[in-house]
């Protein structure tokens, strides 16, 4: 068997493994000029840019289908929204490591509001949308209608109730429990 050093952006080692010759992660490290694989980690810098680059293609997105066909639009705003939504777990990033709950929570709520509200509605009203009125119109809209019902059961509760949302770092990426 071979051993790998998976190490973060400050090359420090975070542990070793045996791995086994079919070890199926392979997408994600990346092999120096030594030969040592890394494993990527997560962290503010990282949401913060990955959001940035969301936010800039979406406003792309949203200029192209502005300027060529307006039913385009619902679905180019995905790209703000994931964005927007990186930033929420770039500040959930920044409370766990600088000990702030209040920035933690305020993060994890931003998160999920986009996880457990945004996505299941969001994404049956821009296909709604982009179907033709003979199409599956009603039933898309039967989706969006769930979607939205689904998503303010999941997310009233938890915005009522602070303590029933937690998040932390596991394996160099943030858990969220509730």
């Amino acid at each position: 068997s071979r051993q790998s050093r998976l190490l973060c952006h400050d090359d420090q080692p975070q542990y070793t493994l045996t791995q086994p010759p079919n070890w199926r992660i392979v997408r994600n490290y990346r092999t120096s000029p030594k030969g040592l694989k890394y494993l990527m980690c997560f962290s503010a810098s990282v949401s913060f840019a990955t959001g940035s680059v969301l936010i800039v293609g979406g406003a792309f997105a949203i200029w192209k289908a502005s300027n060529r066909n307006k039913r385009y639009l619902p679905i180019s705003l995905i790209p703000v929204f994931a964005g927007i939504q990186q930033f929420m777990e770039g500040h959930v990033w920044m409370g766990l490591n600088g000990g702030d709950p209040h920035m933690v929570w305020w993060g994890t709520m931003g998160f999920l509001f986009f996880s457990w509200f945004i996505w299941p509605s969001w994404i049956p009203v821009a296909i709604y949308v982009l179907e033709p009125p003979q199409g599956r119109k009603r039933i898309l809209l039967f989706f969006a209608l769930a979607g939205t019902v689904l998503g303010l059961i999941l997310y009233i509760p938890h915005l009522i109730n602070p303590d029933w949302v937690s998040a932390g770092i596991n394996n160099r990426s943030i858990a969220y429990e509730d």
